[in-house]
């Protein structure tokens, strides 16, 4: 609930792992009811892995694991028919009863993976929103093209693997054009 108005949320893959379960909980509460348009995964390190929407993250995980978003639909279900706690509060209680029953009584325990940087990239097969660029300050005036020749809608900007901005490309354009045609008719 804190997050829900930000539009970027970092999530560190350590050095407490998470687990897929509740990865999958996080971007369909996310997706569902906040305003964040990213996800920016960073390693136990702090460097850079992936950005992604909370709605691809989901879609990814679901794909992998079609009970996560059966366990998630239940919860939520389960938490509309009443109790006095917030919608969000009651679906993440009723989540790990939902699992036990998505996974045919298994404990959440039982059927959870920790994820791994390798796994985010590679097993769920996410669609990344950002490229990563690595800020050289050796060619400082063609970061601009750069950054507006990326076929993502983002560009994650790094120094020394560590994010430093995200950028929004289709506004950075935007920008850069206004500018143009002030310059030209000014």
């Amino acid at each position: 609930m804190e997050a829900q108005d930000a539009e970027i949320v970092e999530i560190s893959l350590g050095p407490t792992p998470w687990w897929t379960t509740r990865l999958h909980l996080v971007a369909a509460l996310a997706s569902d009811f906040t305003r964040i348009r990213q996800f920016v995964f960073l390693g136990g390190d702090g460097r850079y892995l992936l950005m992604a929407s909370p709605v691809e993250v989901r879609c990814a995980l679901t794909r992998r694991f079609l009970q996560l978003e059966q366990a998630y639909l239940g919860s939520r279900s389960a938490a509309s028919r009443g109790g006095a706690a917030p919608e969000i509060d009651q679906i993440v209680m009723m989540y790990p009863q939902e699992i036990f029953r998505a996974f045919g009584d298994r404990d959440e325990q039982d059927v959870k993976e920790d994820v791994s940087p390798v796994m985010l990239r590679r097993d769920f097969g996410i669609e990344p929103s950002a490229e990563p660029i690595e800020r050289s300050p050796e060619r400082p005036s063609l970061l601009r093209w750069e950054i507006l020749r990326r076929d993502t809608p983002f560009v994650a900007l790094l120094e020394e693997g560590r994010l430093v901005r995200v950028i929004d490309r289709v506004q950075m354009a935007s920008k850069i054009a206004i500018l143009e045609l002030e310059e030209h008719v000014g």
